[in-house]
């Protein structure tokens, strides 16, 4: 009962099931953004005995997690592009990622799949394309000193 949700992959041979989590996801924004809701009113109601009426999707909605392919140090610069983009998740100015470590997260909303997609796309190539524009050095930094 409530929110409930299933981690998976698509293959070529169709989703696998990674898990099923009995909590709210971390997707939850983009599910009440497309569905015009508050799921954890929703949630609440449940218990209740108060089911919400299966809502209609208003939109697409996406999110998706850009992963640093170096370690970077995040300085003012880099901070300036990662919040011209509807992100979340951000790390604090002069935090060190490292490689393979979530840099930031994207969000997307768009009247169809394509352009919600191209959207996410679009935002992530702008940072990796600052990132591999002016970040230099062993750590990614725009300067040895680390100077934001």
């Amino acid at each position: 009962m409530g929110s409930n949700g299933v981690d998976f992959l698509v293959t070529e041979q169709g989703p696998v099931v990674l898990e099923v989590n009995s909590r709210f996801q971390g997707s939850l924004d983009t599910v009440e953004k497309a569905m015009g809701i508050n799921l954890f009113e929703a949630h609440a109601g449940c218990f209740r005995g108060e089911l919400p009426e299966k809502p209609e999707a208003k939109l697409f909605a996406a999110r998706g997690v850009i992963y640093s392919d170096r370690e970077l140090f995040i300085d003012r610069k880099l901070m300036e592009v990662i919040l011209r983009e509807k992100s979340a998740d951000i790390p604090p100015q002069e935090t060190v990622i490292e490689p393979d470590w979530p840099l930031t997260s994207l969000f997307a909303f768009a009247s169809t799949r394509e352009e919600v997609i191209k959207s996410l796309e679009e935002g992530a190539e702008r940072i990796k394309t600052f990132i591999a524009d002016h970040m230099t050095g062993e750590t990614g930094s725009l300067s040895s000193a680390r100077e934001a």
